[in-house]
């Protein structure tokens, strides 16, 4: 069971799938064939982010580690080994930060490595649960995480101080939140949700009242991502459930 998949901006007919059996797999889209199987870690691999201008990948595990890798030749270039349990997530920050790689796990802790020499520059905490959710925006050089404790921080990746932190709860009883991730122009940041929806913040607004409730799944939502309509040019998020459904929504 894939974990979760995401194209290479460096190589766009690749698209990389996690993978429960460990395994990190690699696919050419375009016919449909695998490219490459690629075995590093010893649990399950959950989270896996491309470089944006080097052909270089990062994948979290349960195993408590994050892999960089040469993903073209398939080598393993450093192993992130700074977490004390099961990493979820993992983002490179950009061509501004372009050394810099985030993580985040079940230890509640945020950390952002330098991949030359693995050192860890900044130590993120603020969640009181596990940290499942990351993405990063180069608009305004901002860094969401999002946790199983309901709140969503913004980070200033200038300073690695905390921007701005939104409680979903506040909105939704109970809610838990899983992936985040930021639409193409940084001014949206969706939240996959464990209440079956999906909620929509604007982050220049930083209210705690979301500009969007998508609802309609029948269980958590588990991830969710933007997208442009090659037509229309609208943005098009994707919500994925454990209701085994995708749905897809258009914004304005």
């Amino acid at each position: 069971m894939a974990s979760m998949l995401l194209p290479s901006p460096t190589s766009p007919e690749i698209v990389g799938c996690a993978s429960c059996d460990h395994s990190v797999y690699l696919w050419d889209h375009r016919t449909g064939r695998l490219k490459s199987q690629l075995k590093g870690h010893t649990h399950e691999v959950n989270g896996i982010d491309f470089h944006t201008s080097q052909q270089v990948m990062c994948t979290a595990s349960d195993d408590s580690r994050v892999i960089i890798w040469d993903f073209q030749e398939g080598m393993i270039l450093r192993t992130l080994d700074k977490h004390t349990k099961q990493v979820y997530g993992a983002t490179f920050l950009g061509r501004e930060n372009q050394y810099y790689v985030a993580t985040c796990s079940f230890d509640q802790k945020t950390r952002v490595f330098d991949m030359r020499d693995k050192q860890v520059v900044a130590l993120l905490q603020m969640h009181t649960d596990e940290v499942i959710g990351i993405d990063y925006s180069s608009h305004g050089q901002v860094l969401a995480t999002g946790s199983d404790d309901g709140s969503i921080g913004l980070w200033c990746t200038r300073t690695w101080k905390l921007q701005h932190r939104f409680d979903t709860k506040e909105h939704c009883k109970d809610n838990e939140v899983k992936r985040v991730s930021f639409s193409p122009g940084g001014d949206m940041l969706a939240a996959a949700c464990s209440s079956k929806r999906v909620l929509v913040y604007n982050i220049n607004q930083r209210s705690h009242v979301p500009m969007a409730d998508l609802s309609g799944h029948t269980d958590c939502v588990f991830d969710a991502t933007w997208g442009v309509c090659p037509q229309t040019h609208a943005k098009i998020l994707v919500s994925a459930s454990h209701d085994h459904t995708c749905r897809y929504w258009q914004m304005k």
